[in-house]
């Protein structure tokens, strides 16, 4: 993993209350959380992702959520590098894999 990535294993919390088998820094794949979740899309499509608003939410329909979102977004003129800011309910249960 690249040095950048890494948390720095001296930390205070490492040495003090870290489980001993559970890795400190972990590799993982440097992909973008849009390339992640369409990863998870594709895998899981028809498996419960999130519990919001007293019903199940797929992972298919959670994608078809987000590109109708990213649908409007464009059609109000937003843009790649634009700055838009998102007013969310606070609490949503989810499960990734």
């Amino acid at each position: 993993m690249a040095k950048e990535w890494q948390v720095n294993e001296d930390k205070a919390w490492f040495k003090k209350w870290w489980p001993e088998k559970c890795p400190k820094n972990m590799e993982f794949e440097k992909i973008s959380l849009g390339e992640f979740f369409e990863g998870q899309r594709r895998k899981y499509a028809n498996d419960n992702m999130m519990w919001f608003l007293h019903s199940w939410m797929t992972y298919d329909e959670a994608g078809k959520a987000m590109d109708s979102l990213a649908t409007a977004l464009s059609n109000l003129g937003l843009k790649k590098g634009d700055v838009c800011a998102l007013l969310l309910p606070n609490s949503f249960q989810s499960k990734f894999r």
